[in-house]
């Protein structure tokens, strides 16, 4: 009988987000008799937080922004001394950290001292934040290797000369598409006050400037203008730092009855279970769950043609591929698409065939494992029989 190897994982927070989804879909997925996972979050107790506790996996919420910014350097000093004291207390051998800030943390933590396995996730390419880069590659060195999700993301980080590519790791995103459940359109349209007869388009994400959505409601606008009697109705799930500027753009173009924006829902992704096309109009991204989850219930997708999007959509098989910010041609493809039914569901037939083949759960957690084993393997701290 082996003992199960602690692996610590630090997550910058456990709300609700796709990478969030990710690591709570990887922790519980785990082989529990080789691997012992605990979780922590640097931010407040979230929804993915709860799930995890529900799933019986052990999670701590650092809560490192709860007096403010004023005083954040004295809880980094916090979580770094957390998380030090939990990798000596529980005997860690290795530690997964996602996103940004904990990639950061946790690297400093063990600046000084010997340091368990250290692997970091970087789920999206942040072109934008060059002072993100200027960290990730100044603290490089302090890890063991990354996991990205796309080939365009490790091409990205190569080029940036952020990490070598012999450090990189692919792991795509994985859907467990037997677990997918379904929505009730007639409900969810009298909820939100929608026409259940229409044609519903739909869109989810954090509502931040990554995302676009500014681009999808111009687009709306004028399709309304173009077609003033069409049957087109749009939802956008998600809220965040825009949704107050995104309701002021509705509100300008009168457009209250024609898009709803409903705010965070715990069954987003059965949301789009009842829309009729899917839209990402975002201006950057890595590897979105949200195209995964459209495509494992063969919706047809129109999406921006950025960062590892085209390595889930091949353009006029899978869905159509356009450019970013751009929303004359949002409003082009999303009249193609509702005028060319058949071929919309041939996309979405496709894209429901290429999960199953390319981007299955069972996928990601066998490759995810495997560099776990080489890492120990390499460090040789395999885990002991007792």
């Amino acid at each position: 009988m082996t003992k199960p190897v602690n692996i610590l994982y630090v997550i910058t927070d456990l709300n609700i987000g796709g990478t969030e989804k990710m690591l709570f879909e990887t922790v519980t997925r785990l082989n529990r008799n080789i691997y012992r996972p605990i979780v922590f979050s640097l931010k407040k107790w979230g929804n993915c937080a709860e799930k995890l506790k529900n799933a019986g996996i052990e999670v701590r919420a650092l809560n490192i922004y709860r007096l403010g910014k004023l005083f954040l350097p004295f809880f980094i000093i916090f979580a770094i001394t957390s998380i030090t004291k939990t990798v000596k207390k529980r005997d860690v051998s290795i530690i997964c950290t996602y996103l940004f800030q904990a990639n950061i943390i946790a690297r400093i933590a063990f600046l000084l001292t010997k340091k368990p396995v250290i692997i970091s996730s970087i789920r999206v390419m942040e072109e934008q934040k060059k002072w993100q880069l200027f960290f990730d590659r100044l603290t490089s060195k302090l890890c063991a290797l990354v996991i990205v999700n796309s080939i365009a993301l490790k091409r990205f980080l190569v080029k940036n000369r952020v990490y070598p590519d012999n450090m990189i790791n692919v792991v795509y995103n994985g859907i467990d598409s037997s677990k997918l459940q379904t929505a009730d359109k007639s409900l969810f349209c009298k909820e939100l006050n929608l026409n259940p007869e229409s044609v519903l388009i739909g869109a989810i994400g954090r509502l931040h400037e990554q995302k676009g959505f500014k681009y999808l409601i111009d687009a709306i606008n004028k399709i309304n203008l173009q077609t003033i009697n069409n049957n087109m109705q749009f939802v956008i799930i998600g809220d965040g730092p825009e949704r107050n500027k995104l309701e002021s753009i509705i509100d300008k173009y009168n457009l209250k009855d024609k898009v709803k924006i409903t705010g965070w829902r715990t069954d987003a992704s059965e949301i789009i279970s009842i829309l009729d096309i899917f839209v990402i109009p975002s201006l950057w991204e890595g590897t979105p769950n949200v195209i995964l989850e459209a495509m494992a219930y063969g919706k047809p997708v129109i999406s921006t043609n950025v960062g590892g999007v085209p390595e889930l959509i091949e353009n006029m098989k899978e869905g159509i591929l356009i450019a970013p910010a751009d929303s004359n041609e949002l409003v082009e493809k999303i009249i193609w698409m509702t005028q060319n039914k058949n071929k919309a569901a041939e996309f979405g037939i496709n894209a429901k065939e290429k999960i199953k083949k390319s981007f299955s759960i069972e996928k990601m957690i066998a490759e995810t494992e495997l560099i776990y084993q080489n890492l120990l393997k390499a460090g040789n701290n395999e885990p002991e029989k007792t």
